[in-house]
C-alpha cells in the first residue's frame, strides 16, 4: 500500500489519478477488513476454541482449574448437581451468622401530632406564589 501510495506522490498527470485512485480502494479495503475483524474478533476468539475449559475459560479464571478440580480441592465429593455444588461453595466461603434481633419498646417512640387546619393555612399564606429567586 504504502509503494502505490508513494507512485502516485511521485507522478503526474493521468498516471498520478490512477495511482491515487488504485490507492483509496486499497485503503478502503483495508479499512473495511480491519473493522470486520475489530467487530468480530471477541466471537471468533470465544467460539473457535474445541474445549470448553479452553481460552476463554483461562482468559477469565487466570487460575486454570477446572470446576471437578476446585470440589477435589475442597475436599468435596463429585455428586450432586450443580447447584448444590454451588450452594456448598455459598456456605464455605459466606456462612450464614445469626444477627441477634433487638426490639425497641413501644413506648419510646414519640409519635408526631397531625397538622391542624389552622396550621396549614399559615404556613400557606406565608408560601412565596411565584418562583423563588434561590432555586
Amino acid at each position: 500500500m504504502r509503494a502505490v501510495q508513494k507512485r502516485a506522490n511521485n507522478t503526474t498527470g493521468t498516471e498520478h489519478k490512477r495511482y491515487h485512485l488504485l490507492f483509496s480502494r486499497k485503503q478502503a479495503l483495508y479499512k473495511k477488513l480491519s473493522l470486520r475483524a475489530k467487530r468480530t474478533s471477541l466471537k471468533n476468539f470465544c467460539t473457535q476454541t474445541k474445549n470448553p475449559y479452553g481460552i476463554p475459560y483461562k482468559a477469565i479464571v487466570k487460575d486454570n482449574l477446572l470446576p471437578s478440580d476446585l470440589f477435589k480441592i475442597m475436599d468435596q465429593s463429585e455428586e450432586g448437581d450443580s447447584q448444590s455444588f454451588a450452594n456448598r461453595i455459598l456456605q464455605e466461603l459466606y456462612p450464614q451468622i445469626p444477627i441477634p434481633f433487638q426490639r425497641q419498646p413501644q413506648n419510646l417512640t414519640a409519635r408526631e401530632e397531625a397538622f391542624t387546619k389552622n396550621e396549614i393555612a399559615r404556613i400557606m399564606q406565608k408560601v412565596p406564589l411565584k418562583k423563588s429567586t434561590w432555586l
